[in-house]
Formats: structure tokens, C-alpha cells, sequence
């Protein structure tokens, strides 16, 4: 029923080794452009500021990740079990009807048990036989509110209501953080690499990396043209 996929979501969008490929590429490419003042510049170190915005996102993230170990994901997990526990509502169709059976546990039964109790019931066929099937529609869905009322009795038991209000905004302030190191402009090939090498283990996507460089690159070049 719920997950931690938000701060994923916000964090990773490709796998590590093909954007390590790709800044690795753009990286070198930029290097044999850049004049040898910029290169010499790279060999004193990475910039103060880089380094404390580094060191920022390093103790958001393991400060989130914290977060994550000790509250969130206990209580998703706990609150998971209980919800996937409950028993699913069943209901018989009309007889030689498929499916013979509709479940709430089918998400294609809900869907179409919802949309035979949308239609109004003074418009609803009186045949008999499908009474029986409109009745087992209306079971269904009160199955599936009934399932949904579950489903918050259980958050705010287990006070995953709380940690899910918690986690928005602090996978925000990750991000934040992240973004603060991506959108340095680097002063040397030597911020360049400290960048590239923040932006692989996130797993950001090849095209953020190449952007990223592309624009320090760019950056560069004309401050030494």
C-alpha cells in the first residue's frame, strides 16, 4: 500500500555506471579544450565552497537515511503487513457471468464494479439476473471504501501517517542539497571531477551529468578565451 519510492524518485534516474560513462566522456572531452592555466588550477584542490556544499549533502543525506532506518520504513513495513492482512471482499456475479466471482482483491473487478454503481440506479436494468449483479458491484465497492477507512485507521495507529508528513520534506532538503553541488559553477577540472564523482554515486541520469559538465565546460573556456 505505500512505499519509500518518493526520495527515489527524486534522487535516481539512471544507473551509475552509464552516467559515470557519459560525465566520464563529456569530462575528457572538455579537458582538451580547457588552456593550460584552467589545468593547472585543477591541481590546487577543489573549491572551499564545493567542499562545504559536498560535506552538506553528504549529512543531509545520512541524516534522511537515518530517517528512513529508524522511523519510515518500520513503519511502513508494520503498517503494510496489517493493511495486506485484512481480508479481501468477495461477491457472486449473476450465474453464467464472467468473472463468476468479483474480489476486491482483482483491481479489474473494482474498476468494474465502480463503473456499473456509477450508473444511476433508476437506470440500472431491472432483469434479475442483472440485480444480482449490480447487488455485487455495490458489495465490491463498499468493500473497497471499507478497505480504504482500514487503510487509515492503520497509518495513524502505526504513525505512518506522521513519518509519510515527515518524509516530502526532507527527501526536499536532499534534493536541495543535491542540487546546491550540481549547480556550483566550477572553478577547475578538480570541482569538475568532486561534482561528477557526487552526481554518480546519486545516480543522476547521463543527460544531468553531461548538462551539468557541459555548462562548468562552457564556463571555463570563456573565462580563459
Amino acid at each position: 500500500m505505500a512505499n519509500n519510492a518518493t526520495r527515489r524518485s527524486l534522487l535516481k534516474a539512471a544507473t551509475g555506471v552509464a552516467a559515470y560513462g557519459a560525465g566520464v566522456a563529456a569530462l575528457s572531452a572538455g579537458a582538451a579544450v580547457v588552456s593550460s592555466g584552467t589545468a593547472k588550477g585543477a591541481t590546487s584542490g577543489v573549491s572551499p565552497e564545493l567542499t562545504r556544499l559536498i560535506a552538506e549533502c553528504e549529512r543531509v543525506e545520512a541524516f534522511v537515511q537515518h530517517f528512513y532506518n529508524t522511523n519510515f520504513n518500520p513503519k511502513c513495513d508494520e503498517a503494510n503487513r496489517r493493511y495486506f492482512s485484512l481480508p479481501h471482499v468477495t461477491a457472486e456475479n449473476r450465474p453464467g457471468a464472467y468473472p463468476a466471482v468479483f474480489t476486491t482483491e482483482n483491481s479489474t473487478d473494482v474498476t468494474r464494479c465502480q463503473g456499473i454503481v456509477s450508473i444511476p440506479r433508476d437506470q440500472q436494468s431491472q432483469d434479475p439476473g442483472w440485480q444480482i449483479t449490480y447487488k455485487a458491484a455495490r458489495r465490491i465497492v463498499a468493500g473497497v471504501k471499507q478497505r480504504e477507512r482500514a487503510w487509515k485507521r492503520i497509518e495513524r495507529e502505526t504513525e505512518f501517517d506522521v513519518a509519510s508528513a515527515q518524509e516530502e520534506p526532507l527527501s526536499a532538503a536532499e534534493q536541495a542539497a543535491l542540487d546546491a553541488v550540481e549547480n556550483f559553477p566550477a572553478a577547475s577540472l578538480a570541482d569538475m571531477k568532486a561534482k561528477l564523482g557526487v552526481m554518480v554515486k546519486r545516480e543522476r541520469s547521463e543527460v544531468i551529468i553531461v548538462e551539468m559538465l557541459t555548462a562548468d565546460l562552457d564556463r571555463l573556456t570563456k573565462r580563459e578565451g
